[in-house]
């Protein structure tokens, strides 16, 4: 819940004169719901991170889940798959930035949030391939 506080920040940018903010030494100040409005701005664009090639979407999460459900003897395996694939996949990014090598796939959310969606796409990923398999065995 926010609170009724006000934070008074200090803009140095230039008004109709083009005498600087700063230099008149005018504040501005916000209350904390303009804050709150003003941080989620890119609220959808972790949205867009989580959907897309980071969370659901992410190739490694998709290879590793396709990889366990194809080799998977069961259904009950399929579980394993996406949580290995999350878990894997996320250990690959992390080796990734370990060693400072550039990110292929960027992103704004953590691991944490990230986790969840790569799980469900690792499971998605090896539900269809272990379907696949099973209908080719069948024939």
């Amino acid at each position: 819940m926010w609170f009724g506080f006000i934070l008074v920040v200090l803009i140095p940018e230039t008004n109709a004169e083009g005498l600087s903010i700063e230099e008149t030494g005018k504040f501005l100040d916000f209350s904390a719901g303009q804050i709150y409005e003003r941080s989620m701005m890119n609220f959808s664009d972790t949205w867009f991170d989580l959907f897309g090639l980071s969370g659901l979407l992410n190739p490694f999460a998709l290879l590793i889940g396709a990889y366990l459900g194809w080799r998977a003897d069961s259904s009950r395996k399929l579980w394993i798959a996406g949580f290995a694939a999350a878990v894997l996949s996320l250990i690959l990014e992390a080796a990734v930035g370990l060693l400072q090598l550039p990110h292929p796939i960027s992103q704004d959310a953590g691991a944490l949030a990230m986790f969840p969606f790569r799980f469900v796409g690792g499971i998605l990923a090896g539900s269809l391939t272990y379907w696949l398999n099973q209908r080719r065995s069948r024939s």
